[in-house]
């Protein structure tokens, strides 16, 4: 009875041994992966502002060239009169 509760101690100790390895090998690999996607996040986020801030860039400059345009033909006009 004694040398049978022996071995079942030493195999339910090799379980937990074996069990908590993979547990800490799988959280490993999960805060891997949780820093990898997060960067990967933070690389398309940069990318999608970069495009909205060359849009908005585009959008302005050409407004404030056909703002200055309007305001050179409506100064010439006026210099005519």
């Amino acid at each position: 009875m004694t040398e049978s509760r022996k071995n079942i101690d030493a195999s339910l100790a090799v379980v937990a041994a074996e069990t908590f390895a993979a547990w800490d090998t799988r959280q490993r690999e999960c805060k891997e992966e949780l820093a990898r996607s997060s960067e990967e996040q933070v690389a398309d986020f940069r990318r999608r502002l970069t495009g909205i801030v060359n849009s908005s860039l585009v959008a302005a400059m050409t407004a404030v060239g056909s703002h200055s345009t309007a305001l050179l033909k409506e100064l010439v006009g006026q210099e005519d009169k």
